[in-house]
């Protein structure tokens, strides 16, 4: 796949950690490309299945307003990152999504036509991203798109 041929790029954070590195790294490519960067975060269900649980014990939250602020902090960044790197915002989208986050991404892959999906890599090895029961490795695994994991060292390519 040449750089130039990629013009949907979806790069997926958590939303609480943000793996902004990715970000960049995925928006290199679709700005050479004059591509577009789709910022993809799903807030998984067990966060929201504890917020419920918080808030029948009468705490002042709901998982509308914690969807609602997770949501508003992904978009406020990515607004941020588009100042910071002088990118046309109209080029980089949030998708926020809740659920099951492999189900969500592959979701997403199968309903905005995606030309690569990058991933995060973390602060594990490549193995452990591998067989994972996290979002990794499923991803690498089930994605219909090539997949590349971007760590702070390295960058490992999967094929989709």
């Amino acid at each position: 796949m040449k750089p130039e041929n990629l013009t949907n790029i979806l790069v997926a954070i958590s939303p609480d950690q943000q793996e902004w590195r990715a970000v960049e790294a995925a928006w290199n490519m679709a700005a050479a490309s004059g591509g577009t960067l789709w910022v993809g975060s799903v807030i998984h269900r067990k966060n929201l299945f504890r917020i419920g649980t918080v808030a029948a014990m009468g705490y002042g939250i709901s998982t509308r307003a914690y969807l609602e602020g997770v949501g508003a902090a992904v978009f406020s960044r990515v607004n941020r990152f588009c100042e910071a790197k002088g990118a046309d915002p109209s080029r980089v989208r949030p998708l926020i999504r809740a659920g099951d986050p492999v189900a969500e991404l592959l979701g997403i892959l199968s309903t905005h036509p995606m030309d690569l999906l990058i991933l995060g890599a973390g602060a594990r090895g490549a193995l452990e991203r591998l067989l994972d029961g996290g979002v990794k490795g499923p991803m690498i695994r089930q994605s219909p798109v090539p997949v590349l994991v971007h760590g702070s060292g390295a960058v490992e390519r999967a094929g989709g």
